[in-house]
This record gives structure tokens, C-alpha cells and sequence, in this order.
């Protein structure tokens, strides 16, 4: 249950990497970086004059490094570069080393006739790629001297062209004069110009605060924890990282988006209707590309969008009963899908292998995506440590957040020759639409989605929506042009949904639940439950991260507790809701419940006793606690509803009998 993460950390890489204008010779400039009021991190820049081939050029050197503390575990991104430039400031040369988590990535850029030359290299594997441009590309001096040789008054703009190693991706840049004031914090007054700054790829925007000669003073952009502000300072201040990334969990929890209803069977949902509305309409940005596979665009006005999500259904090896084939696909492009890349390292040996044994003597593409899935899933640990990292790296240490699982399919997928590429975007959980990452395969005509952090049978629900989905060959430019600044900025409402054929209409004002007398009714999950005598209902609808849906408390002291789980794949049903159980009630013993007319596991002991109600892909664990605890379970199981009462499902996803 905790694979969902806030994604807004790749939103933030344009930002923080992109390069500084040059200070002028001999002058090392440092920068303190700073999230929500909070210190993050540091910049630093040196640009000095040097000889390259008996030609004079400059030297660019600079290191940024971030720390955060995300859901209790410390966060670090570390990002050098070193640029050459002529005399004039046009860049010639550029090569940077990235560490999101341990494994460095490594890209190295050189200008040759109208064209890039990009060679990238992780975990062993190196690629090659070129990419054309026309006019100039600028180095950090350039950037300097052309704001400097523009930006005079109100109303000035410049637009210059580089290249960011950290996106692998040409970048163009315009830089609007808005006022000549004093500059923001900086005690006596001190002249800077404000200006805009606006990039041609990406709908972000940010402020920046420069001297007559062009150099960096400020800069400010908003993210979903405030602002992200990068001031120039001292050395001793910019390395004082003792209080860094010190993010609360409420800050956290802001990037969440707190559903209208609660889902039944979420990850079972064959479609959906969602209104998006932008929460802030002064943030200047605009919706992205939304249509694409199993998504359509209903209607767009202004800051309000509705949007239609659709899982393929019939799908059994070959043509999705509900769509049409696919038009005739472009090979190059399919052939680019099964390539390795810097994140997707798909010659590295250990996963090559890997796919090999999993596969071995298995048919169908579906059939061995959802093995390969089935394997990421139930191999992988949840570690909110890591920020990007690549395939050839997670495959030893089988740990991340949704992007590595998402990374790590992907690079299997491929490997098994199956075109694939890397979603971002939202899915629902236990309450609540949090930022998310998964995949897509090319299979037989159809791109279909997989997802092995939140998971469900089969290919994955429509109980989510696409931002950006991206190759991840030319890096991860890609993904901050498909609606990253919409992270922490929408409003999501459920118009309606279909679960097994059956079409449900959602009043997006009704409330989440209702508390009528003694009996708490939830019409989303289709569940109601009785307060026994003397209890009170002390929490109510909590969401993700916490599994725990309401909790009640009695005369002395005693505790009911409602959770939801879900199905997870590879596993026996039974033994899974047995471990589950033994997790609430330690050193218990196991025996059965009929609850609903189903046979259901329990764990008991004289003052704990907890049971586990299978639900098609919904676990309900309701857990007691005090002086004869498992009569009290009785007295709560006896009022207890939820409906529909599904089959349940057997280690692959397949509805078996009821006992």
C-alpha cells in the first residue's frame, strides 16, 4: 500500500539543474537552495578562462546537491557539470554526472555541425544518440552576457538555446524584463532586475532576480511544498546542510488529493469519469496532451476539464474485445521501444537472466507481461530513499518507489521484446489520488497498461489518469513537458465508474459517509457497521497512507478497528490474509469465522482477535481489542456489510470458489 508517491521531485530537476548564469571570471558563486521555508540543498559555480586546443575558452564547473526527508527515509540528489564555451559563449562541449540513488548516470554532449552528440552511460551499459539544433546553443557565460546585452528595461526579452546534460534535452529559454526593483531578503536596498523566465518545452515558469551583468541573485517557482527558492549566498551558509529536507508530513500529505468517494474493488474499475479542476488558476499552466491510449478528452473549459478513463476489456491474447485494432504502427518507433537506455539498461546480464528463468517455456505476450509483472511485484520492497534510479541498479537491490517498479518492468518488458514505456500521472488508493508511476506494453496492436506496485488481476484498472508518458531514451525531458507542474495543483472528482458491467453515478456533493444513530454508512464501499453499546466512533475515513479506515473505542478502553488491504498477486489467498492477521495480532492463534456466509480466516488471543473478509480484490481486516476480545469481534462482525460480495481470487487473479 505504499508504492503511491508524490512525483513532483522530477518536476523539480528543470529547476534545480538548470544552469546558473555565469558570475564573470575567477568568481565562485554558492547558492543556497531552499523548499517551503525549508533548506534543501546548495548550488555552486565557478567559471574561469581556459585553453583548449591552443583556443581560448571557458570553463564552467558546478555541483548541486539536494536532501530531503521523505516519509521518514533521507532523500539525496547530486548533480555535477562541467561546460566549455568560445569566447562568445557558445557552448562546445558538456559532460555531468547524476546520482539519484546509488548508481551514477553519466552523459557526455558535444557540438558538431547542427548537431548534439549525446553519449550516456549507467551500470555498464553506454548509448549514443544525436540530436540536431539550428542557431546557437549557450554555456552559462552566453546565458550571462545575453541577459546581460538584452534585459535594460521593463518590457525587454531574450530567447537563447542550451543544452541540460541532467534531461539530456535541448532547452530554449525566454527571459522577460518585468521591473527594475530592490531585490527580495536582501536587507539594504540592492537594485536586481525581475524577470520571468519561460521555457518553450515546458509549461513551468519561474522568477529570477539579475544584476546589470546578467548574474544570478534569486530565483523563486512554486511546487507543491511552497516555494522552491535558490538565493545566492555564502559558502559556510550554502554548506550548512544540518537542517536540510526537514519536510513535514503535512507537506506531504498536500500533494495527496482526497477523493469524493471511496472505491469498492478499485483495482478491479473498467472505467471511469473524472472532472479535473485546477486549484490555482494564476499558476499560468496548461493542460497536457491527455488522449492517448484508453483516455479521452470529453470536454475542456477554461480551469475545468472531464476526462474519460477506459480499461480494455476481452482481452485474452489478441484483440481487445471492446476496441478496434490498431492502425498499422511505425517499426522504427516500436524497435526504439525495445532498445536500452540509460534508465532502462536492458543488456545488463543479471536482467537479461532473470527475464530468461521467468519466461522460460512461456507463450503469449500477455501471458509473460503478466509474469514479468507478477515477478517485479512480488519481488520488490517499498524504499521512498530513492529518487530516479536505473534498471541495472534496482534489479540488484530490488527496492524503490512506484518509478523503480515502473523502471524495472519497463526494462524487462523490453528485454523480453516487448515494446514498452513509462507512465506518470495519478491513481486512486485507499481514499485518496496520489502521484504515481507505471508502464505501458505494446501488445498484439494494443498498448496496454501494467502495473506492478498497485496492483491488481490482469492489466491495470482505469481507477487512474496519465499526465506524461515518455521512452526514457532521450532522458527524462520528456516527462517534465507532459503536466508535472499540474502535481499538487488539481482537484480530482469521480463523476461515475463501471465495475463488472455495471455503470455507477456519483453525486460529486454527496458526502464521503454518514454517521446515522449508532451505524456508520459508507455508500462509496457499500459498507455499514453498528456501533456496539457504550462505543464511539473515534476516527472516520481515514486515507492513505494509513489502511486503517475508522476506528471505534469503548467503555473501558477497548478498540475496533477497520482496515482495508488489497489482493496481491503471486500469493495463496488464505495464507496471505493469515499473515495480515498475525501482523495485528502477534503470537495468535489461527482458526475460522463465518462471516457473511463465508468462511473467513482469524487470528485470536484472549485480548486481540482480528479477522479477514476476502472481497473480490478488497481485503477487510476488523480487529477487536480488550477484555474478551473475540465476543466483542462477534458483536461488530454481526452488524457488518459490505457488498458486492465478490468471489474470491486465487493466486493469479482467477475467481475461484466460494467455501
Amino acid at each position: 500500500m505504499k508504492q503511491v508517491r508524490p512525483l513532483w521531485l522530477v518536476g523539480l530537476i528543470l529547476f534545480i539543474f538548470w544552469p546558473i548564469a555565469s558570475a564573470g571570471l575567477a568568481a565562485e558563486e554558492w547558492y543556497s537552495v531552499q523548499l517551503g521555508g525549508q533548506k534543501a540543498g546548495y548550488m555552486f559555480q565557478n567559471t574561469e578562462q581556459t585553453e583548449r586546443g591552443g583556443r581560448p575558452q571557458f570553463r564552467t564547473v558546478s555541483e548541486t546537491k539536494i536532501v530531503l526527508n521523505r516519509l521518514g527515509s533521507r532523500v539525496e540528489m547530486l548533480s555535477s557539470a562541467e561546460y566549455f564555451e568560445t569566447e562568445s559563449g557558445l557552448l562546445v562541449e558538456v559532460g555531468s554526472e547524476l546520482k539519484y540513488s546509488a548508481q551514477p548516470i553519466k552523459t557526455e554532449a558535444r557540438i558538431e555541425d547542427g548537431q548534439v552528440v549525446i553519449r550516456t552511460s549507467s551500470g555498464g551499459s553506454l548509448q549514443e544518440r544525436k540530436v540536431p539544433f539550428s542557431g546557437e546553443l549557450l554555456g552559462p557565460e552566453g546565458m550571462r552576457l545575453a541577459s546581460q546585452r538584452a534585459l535594460r528595461k521593463p518590457g525587454d526579452s531574450v530567447t537563447f538555446q542550451s543544452f541540460l546534460p541532467e534531461l539530456s534535452q535541448l532547452v530554449l529559454a525566454t527571459q522577460t524584463l518585468i521591473a527594475v526593483e530592490q531585490l527580495p531578503g536582501s536587507g539594504p536596498a540592492k537594485e536586481a532586475l525581475r524577470v520571468e523566465e519561460s521555457y518553450s518545452a515546458f509549461p513551468q515558469k519561474r522568477t529570477l532576480w539579475l544584476d546589470r551583468q546578467g548574474r544570478t541573485l534569486r530565483s523563486s517557482d512554486t511546487s507543491p511544498f511552497g516555494d522552491l527558492v535558490i538565493r545566492l549566498t555564502t559558502k559556510e551558509d550554502a554548506l550548512d546542510l544540518s537542517q536540510a529536507g526537514e519536510l513535514s508530513n503535512e507537506q506531504f500529505r498536500d500533494t495527496l488529493i482526497k477523493s469524493n468517494i471511496r472505491l469498492p474493488q478499485a483495482r478491479q474499475v473498467e472505467s471511469m469519469t473524472l472532472r479535473l479542476e485546477k486549484k490555482s488558476a494564476s499558476a499560468g499552466l496548461d493542460w497536457p496532451a491527455f488522449d492517448g491510449p484508453g483516455q479521452t478528452v470529453l470536454e475542456k473549459a477554461g480551469e475545468k476539464l472531464t476526462l474519460r478513463i477506459k480499461r480494455p476489456r476481452g482481452f485474452s491474447g489478441g484483440r481487445a474485445a471492446d476496441q478496434p485494432a490498431a492502425p498499422a504502427q511505425d517499426r522504427r518507433l516500436l524497435s526504439e521501444l525495445v532498445q536500452p537506455n540509460q534508465y532502462l539498461n536492458t543488456d545488463d546480464a543479471l536482467l537479461q537472466k532473470t527475464v530468461g528463468d521467468i519466461l522460460a517455456g512461456e507463450g503469449g505476450s500477455l501471458r509473460r507481461a503478466l509474469l514479468l509483472r507478477d515477478w517485479v511485484s512480488g519481488h520488490m520492497q517499498f524504499d521512498p530513499g530513492l529518487a530516479f534510479a536505473p534498471s541495472s541498479e534496482i534489479i540488484r537491490n530490488l527496492k524503490g518507489t512506484c518509478a523503480e517498479y515502473a523502471i524495472l518492468l519497463a526494462a524487462m518488458l523490453r528485454a523480453a521484446g516487448l515494446p514498452s514505456r513509462f507512465l506518470m500521472g495519478y491513481v486512486y488508493l485507499n481514499g485518496i489520488w496520489g502521484g504515481h508511476a507505471w508502464v505501458e506494453a505494446f501488445i498484439d496492436g494494443l498498448w496496454l497498461p501494467l502495473d506492478a506496485a498497485v496492483v491488481g488481476p490482469g492489466i491495470a484498472d482505469a481507477a487512474r489518469f496519465s499526465l506524461s508518458r515518455s521512452s526514457l531514451n532521450e532522458g527524462l525531458g520528456e516527462l517534465l513537458g507532459g503536466g508535472q507542474s499540474l502535481f499538487g495543483n488539481l482537484k480530482v472528482s469521480i463523476l461515475d465508474y463501471t465495475l463488472n458491467g455495471k455503470k455507477m453515478e456519483v453525486d460529486p456533493r454527496a458526502p464521503l459517509s454518514i454517521v446515522l444513530a449508532d451505524r456508520y454508512v459508507n455508500a462509496g464501499l457499500g459498507l455499514r457497521l453498528r456501533q456496539p453499546a457504550g462505543f464511539v466512533f473515534a476516527e472516520l475515513d481515514k486515507i492513505w497512507p494509513d489502511r486503517m479506515l475508522l476506528s471505534l473505542k469503548g467503555p473501558r478502553g477497548e478498540i475496533i478497528q477497520v482496515f482495508q488491504d488489497q489482493w496481491r498477486p503471486g500469493k495463496e489467498p488464505e495464507a496471505a490474509a493469515f499473515r495480515l492477521l498475525e501482523d495485528l495480532v502477534p503470537g495468535g492463534a489461527r482458526a475460522h469465522i463465518k462471516v457473511l456466509g463465508k468462511s473467513c480466516p482469524l487470528v485470536k488471543t484472549e485480548k486481540k482477535a482480528a479477522v479477514a473478509i476476502l472481497n473480490g480484490v478488497d481485503v477487510w481486516l476488523i480487529q477487536s481489542e480488550g477484555g474478551r476480545a473475540l465476543d466483542l469481534l462477534k458483536t461488530v462482525l454481526s452488524s457488518f456489510v459490505v457488498s458486492p460480495l465478490w468471489p474470491a481470487l486465487d493466486s493469479r487473479g482467477t475467481p475461484s470458489a466460494v467455501r
